[in-house]
């Protein structure tokens, strides 16, 4: 994104530009005015002219986000576009109109100059956009009476005035796209990532649009939307001068506009080439990203296939419209007629008025008294959430440093105290707010898997259905780009192997169509993310033989649960697969699933049963950057347990103690049996206590199982920051990362799920 200074630079060259381009503009009015007064005609290069000012001027400020002049200009391009069209006949009324707005133009830049915005000129403008609005109703209505009389009058048969009138229709179609308008901006790397990262949220909306109209075709909130995308990346595209993509979405633009009409019927074919559209626009969005240089792909196939549908399907609307009035009989109408309808019609004039209904009851809908709520977005960088996410984590420890400082333990300081239970106030509100912000909603994601769904079940030849839950659950920017393609392979995997045939299925006595649900929902410290199918299952067999047959685990009968079973399928290369399909088998893309869901210090369950169907669990932590923890100590170091899977505490006693031939410790809680875990032995260290009644018992829950921790002390509970581990220690599977104490101590954050692995030595 452009920094301030990059931001007044580009106005400045936008106002420069802009005022220069409105000189021509006056000269061609000027000329537009002798010519008029001469009765002369008119050299239809100058209506083009002063189209090409509009749309250019447009464009820009569209990117700069400049909404009154963009929307001024867009009404003065829609008007100046019925003339170069021949639509419409130039009268002194209608100049003097474009002088007007031309000069408003002028007083809107003047404004931009001095306050970067024109948003103070929103009200002044309004009369102006009401008489651009009027005066090209009254233009097209009068253009549409002169089409239908020449219609009317003129012979459907006439072959080749049908071929003329196709022409002219493929004509108009490519007549814009030729017209590049270049603004001699310099753009610079920070304008190129604002550019792509906007064509990016652009694509995915229109994803979205699209898919619902797949389901809907008559939905018209989606068909203006999509048209107000494509139409905002080719203004995009024409201000940094990418012809390429400016080309396809100028294209794509004249088809949706079409549909607006509902000139266009949308039906699948047009639904897989608006998908296609839009997987060529994003891919060249993502060559210039790479680049800095305009796509070079070759993508004269989807041009062609746009053309033919615009030009086709404009064409058999409009010869159907013709047949249409061709047939329609002409009434003869009798003079008797004429004169009873208009005595009816005066008749009806004098009838007196309806009674009023004064009901108290009736409720008033007064609409000046509705409070209009505008809410204003800014696009930030993500490196910049990042700073401050790490400025307060920085105040946090300092804060702890501070409350925890040895020298101010023994000290009875009220007043001081009282001042840091504020500290810690406003510093949690200040890093909720700093978490709020990095926050989103999760449909961004969902909404893209309606998509997958639908490719993978038309590859695969299956009915599956896709439902979507807890949409509006907000993550973390940072998980969500993390579990994106967890998401992705996991359905995908779910379409391929999980749902099975529509003929099995049918034999299985299940529904032809097969469903996947995918939900999400947040507990107090987590994400849950669930993806759950009614496939056939997976094949627990088959996968602990694959196992073995790998080395992933021993081949000495010893027994292992489901859980850990299942967890295979995330080992590189594992796959039961018996054949390789382009959509899944390689083995690759479960762990892909692990890891990423590993970057997000989250973990991964797994339910199946065979012949009813899958479920995968997500549970990933709100934030990477801060938790709160449990700080106990074991001899001389201190350990950091997240609260979140703490379940309690306790001196046990020794009647609850077993210990096995094997040397394996165990206790017993309300009637439950808990492995014992000695933390000092798992991290080498010594210990105060080597009896189990003389320490602390912490009862912690994994995914797995909950076992009991052996620690000689448990000191306080703290909100602490996350800090990653080095390098050579991201093997240590013990450990999930490390924070800084108040004292200015290094304290360890155990991984459960690591200890719990390092104590059963099975490798998964």
């Amino acid at each position: 994104m452009p920094n301030i200074n990059e931001d007044d630079e580009l106005l400045a060259s936008f106002i420069v530009q802009s005022n220069e381009l409105l000189d021509g503009a006056e000269e061609n009015l000027k000329e537009l005015k002798e010519l008029l007064s001469h009765n002369q005609s008119i050299d239809v290069e100058i209506f083009h002219s002063l189209f090409r000012t509009f749309h250019t001027i447009k464009g820009v400020s569209g990117f700069m986000g400049l909404p009154v002049i963009l929307d001024i200009t867009h009404k003065g391009e829609s008007l100046l576009d019925l003339y170069r069209k021949g639509e419409a006949s130039l009268d002194d009324e209608t100049l003097s109109i474009l002088v007007e707005t031309l000069d408003f133009i002028r007083e809107l830049l003047d404004v931009i100059e001095n306050e970067s915005t024109d948003e103070s000129m929103t009200n002044s403008a309004k009369s102006l956009e009401k008489i651009l609005t009027k005066t090209l109703k009254d233009l097209e209505n009068d253009s549409e009476e002169i089409s239908e009389s020449i219609d009317l009058g003129g012979s459907v048969e006439n072959d080749s005035q049908n071929s003329d009138d196709e022409s002219t229709v493929e004509d108009d179609f490519i007549e814009e796209e030729d017209e590049t308008f270049e603004f001699e901006i310099e753009i610079t790397a920070e304008i190129l990532q604002k550019f792509t990262e906007e064509c990016n949220d652009l694509l995915d909306d229109s994803e979205n649009c699209v898919q619902t109209l797949s389901q809907n075709p008559a939905s018209a909130p989606d068909i203006n939307q999509l048209f107000r995308n494509i139409h905002s990346i080719k203004g995009n595209c024409g201000f940094v001068n990418f012809a390429n993509p400016e080309i396809i979405s100028h294209k794509l633009e004249s088809i949706l506009d079409e549909m607006r009409a509902e000139s266009i019927k949308i039906d699948e074919a047009i639904i897989k080439l608006l998908f296609e559209a839009i997987d060529v626009l994003r891919g060249q969005i993502k060559e210039i990203e790479k680049s800095g240089k305009d796509s070079v792909s070759d993508n004269s196939k989807l041009l062609q296939s746009l053309e033919d549908l615009f030009t086709n399907k404009k064409v058999m609307v409009n010869q159907t419209t013709l047949e249409e009035k061709k047939s329609e009989p002409i009434k003869e109408i009798k003079e008797e007629e004429i004169i009873t309808k208009i005595n009816s019609t005066e008749l009806a004039s004098v009838e007196a008025l309806p009674e009023i209904d004064t009901s108290a009851d009736r409720p008033v809908n007064n609409d000046s008294n509705r409070k209009i709520i505008v809410r204003q977005d800014i696009r930030v960088d993500m490196q910049k959430l990042d700073y401050l996410q790490n400025l307060v984590g920085e105040l946090i420890i300092a804060k702890e440093m501070v409350s925890h400082n040895p020298e101010l333990q023994k000290l009875n300081l009220t007043s001081f105290n009282r001042s840091m239970d504020r500290l810690t106030r406003i510093t949690n509100e200040l890093q909720d707010v700093s978490m709020s912000v990095r926050m989103i909603q999760i449909s961004s994601v969902f909404k893209k898997m309606n998509r997958l769904v639908r490719d993978v079940s038309k590859k695969a030849g299956k009915k599956i259905h896709l439902e979507l839950f807890g949409e509006e659950t907000e993550v973390d920017k940072q998980i969500l780009d993390l579990i994106s393609d967890p998401l992705v392979h996991i359905i995908r995997n779910a379409g391929d192997h999980g749902i099975e045939s529509p003929d099995d299925r049918i034999k299985n006595n299940k529904p032809v169509e097969g469903v996947i649900k995918l939900s999400a929902r947040q507990t107090v410290s987590e994400i849950i993310i669930q993806i759950e199918d009614d496939g056939k299952g997976l094949d627990k067999e088959l996968i602990y033989n694959k196992g073995i047959e790998k080395g992933l685990i021993p081949d000495d009968g010893s027994s292992i649960s489901d859980s850990a079973i299942y967890q295979l399928i995330f080992a590189p290369g594992f796959s039961t697969a018996q054949k390789v399909t382009d959509i899944s088998g390689r083995g690759v893309g479960m762990d892909v699933v692990n890891k990423n869901v590993e970057k997000a210090k989250g973990r991964i369950e797994i339910e199946s049963t065979q012949g009813v169907g899958t479920k995968f669990t997500l549970k990933i932590p709100l934030t990477l950057a801060t938790i709160e923890v449990m700080l106990v100590r074991v001899a001389k170091a201190k350990y950091s347990i997240p609260i979140t899977i703490i379940q309690e505490a306790l001196k046990p006693n020794k009647e609850d103690i077993t210990i096995k031939p094997d040397g394996s410790e165990y206790i017993k809680i309300r009637d439950n049996i808990y492995p014992v875990l000695r933390l000092h032995e798992l991290f080498s260290v010594e210990s105060e206590f080597q009896n189990l009644n003389d320490g602390i018992i912490i009862l912690v829950n994994s995914e797995e199982e909950s076992v009991c921790l052996f620690v000689d002390e448990i000191l306080y509970q703290v909100q602490t920051v996350v800090k990653n581990l080095s390098d050579y220690m991201k093997d240590v599977k013990t450990i999930s990362g490390c924070n800084i104490l108040g004292t200015g101590e290094v304290s360890l954050i155990v991984n459960i799920e690591g200890l719990i692995r390092e104590m059963n030595k099975v490798k998964v």
